[in-house]
């Protein structure tokens, strides 16, 4: 049976319609990416049948491997290669967080071998049609690999791609028109990563699709600022970007093109690498450590806190080897793992001690800690078998919450969501700049109710994420967010603190609250 010949060792996604798991292969000891589908659902096994059908016609080393399929205990259960270097998305995001610009060598060999493999994709008679950062993965050793097919179509004449509501971004203008698609789409699609490879980001992004899909329409996409890029590799990237298709380079044109032929040519065209992947992971591994040590010591001021205790008619002074952690304290401004401070849904949620445990599949949003008109504030959390339904911040108070109560698109609530790393607050709906986060890791917030304006930033372990809300009214409040019946989240610290931990960042982007309030 093969289901047995396979050790799971960590699930990296759980959705209602699908889990995605890294097991590894007893026998051999090398990892894999299992897909596992309840066979009911059916439009989620129509994409995987669509995938499976791409995956074994087409023969690249660009694009992932499919190892097997099978069925068992009423799933459906695909196989395919682990790539273990993450997302190009996540490879652009950290360029960014590190406040460098990409070389031009890294960007050619990464059009180099996305070109190479769609070359490979359309000589199978696939047009991929959902191409972005997000579906290129990384191997250990830096080479790309293109992956899923559940939007592929046949290459055939008067084709029109119907037009979903997810990555839209990508789409051509004659996806967005509803017109025929072509060779020349996956070209576009190519030309958009390319852009937000070197750019840093997308050259067209709006909350609204109709604006979106207008802007792509008719808008020409704004200058290249890279100074690492030369003009001749701008014009090329530009070039890809021609409303009409027929303006477009074909995939031969460019590997042929000055600049990127000799990427291309020779006994290594295959063998082209990103450098600085592995001095990442190695960063990474460092800054874990780091977390290591700050959540120790985080713990360490609450257990200081817990000891002493509150009291109203005295200034609190709270020492951890000499140092303040917190000033003219009071019971109406500390909190930490007091149930009280919960409000859950009884009927959606269950509460112990510092653990949320979600009682049934419902949407329930729940405010935790105290109301905060003062001071700077601490959340850290780490949620588990949460799907893609997981998601904290900070809300206006008072405010009363429905038993059943989402907290996207609300003007008194500002929501950083794990998947896709999506904002919401009011009006605004910004995904793909902060990181996306998944069951296990250590996210958090810190309020800020001291700076001037007031401030809401996110984090994934020590990581500060872009896209941060401002001008916030005068009293706030954190929340948690869950979905799916068995969900947990356990709340590691609530607490206040005497330095914020975050700083500006010169490509930060701000939210504005909304909220009438302010």
């Amino acid at each position: 049976m093969p289901h047995h010949t396979y050790r799971k060792q960590k699930e990296i996604y759980k959705g209602q319609e699908s889990t995605i798991t890294v097991v590894e292969h007893k026998e051999s000891k090398v990892n894999y990416i299992w897909k596992r589908i309840l066979k009911g659902k059916i439009e989620a096994f129509k994409r995987i049948e669509k995938e499976i059908v791409a995956l074994t016609r087409i023969n690249s080393p660009y694009v992932i491997k499919f190892f097997e399929q099978f069925e068992y205990q009423g799933y459906f259960y695909i196989v395919t290669e682990y790539c273990s270097g993450g997302t190009l998305k996540n490879f652009i995001n950290e360029q960014l967080d590190d406040k460098q610009e990409i070389s031009e060598i890294d960007a050619i060999s990464i059009l180099a071998q996305l070109a190479l493999g769609l070359q490979d994709v359309h000589s199978s008679h696939i047009l991929h049609l959902n191409l972005t950062t997000s579906n290129i993965l990384i191997t250990e050793d830096g080479h790309l690999k293109i992956c899923d097919f559940g939007d592929f179509e046949e290459i055939k004449d008067n084709l029109i791609h119907p037009i979903n509501n997810v990555d839209n971004e990508y789409y051509s203008p004659e996806i967005c028109n509803q017109k025929f698609c072509s060779i020349a789409s996956d070209i576009w699609s190519l030309g958009i990563c390319i852009y937000e490879v070197i750019t840093g980001h997308l050259p067209f992004r709006s909350s609204s699709n109709t604006d979106l899909h207008r802007m792509i329409r008719k808008d020409s996409p704004p200058p290249i600022q890279n100074q690492n890029i030369s003009e001749g590799f701008q014009q090329l990237v530009l070039r890809m970007l021609s409303k009409n298709p027929s303006e477009r380079p074909s995939l031969d044109e460019i590997l042929k093109h000055r600049i990127i032929q000799p990427f291309v040519s020779g006994i290594s065209q295959r063998k082209i690498s990103i450098s600085k992947i592995k001095e990442k992971k190695k960063e990474k591994e460092k800054t874990k450590e780091k977390d290591k040590e700050k959540k120790k010591e985080m713990e360490k001021d609450k257990e200081i806190i817990e000891q002493k205790g509150f009291d109203k008619e005295k200034k609190v002074e709270q020492e951890r080897d000499g140092e303040v952690i917190m000033e003219d304290a009071s019971e109406d401004d500390i909190c930490i793992d007091s149930q009280a401070y919960y409000i859950p849904s009884t009927r959606n949620v269950r509460v112990s001690e510092n653990i949320l445990y979600a009682k049934r599949e419902e949407d329930s949003t729940v405010a935790v800690g105290p109301p905060i008109r003062r001071g700077i504030w601490h959340i850290r959390l780490t949620f588990a078998n949460s799907g893609f339904t997981r998601g904290f911040g900070a809300m206006s108070t008072p405010i009363s919450i429905p038993p059943s109560f989402f907290p996207g698109k609300s003007s008194n609530i500002a929501t950083f969501h794990g998947l896709m790393g999506i904002v919401y607050h009011g009006k605004t709906t910004i995904k793909g700049q902060n990181d996306e986060w998944n069951d296990g890791d250590e996210v958090g917030a810190e309020l800020n109710m001291e700076s001037q304006p007031r401030t809401l930033h996110f984090f994934i372990g020590d990581k500060q994420q872009r896209v941060f809300i401002s001008n916030l009214p005068q009293e706030m409040r954190f929340f948690i967010y869950l979905r799916m019946e068995g969900t947990s989240v356990e709340i590691r610290v609530m607490m206040p603190v005497t330095v914020p931990t975050a700083a500006h960042a010169e490509n930060g982007i701000e939210i504005s609250w909304q909220s009438p309030e302010n």
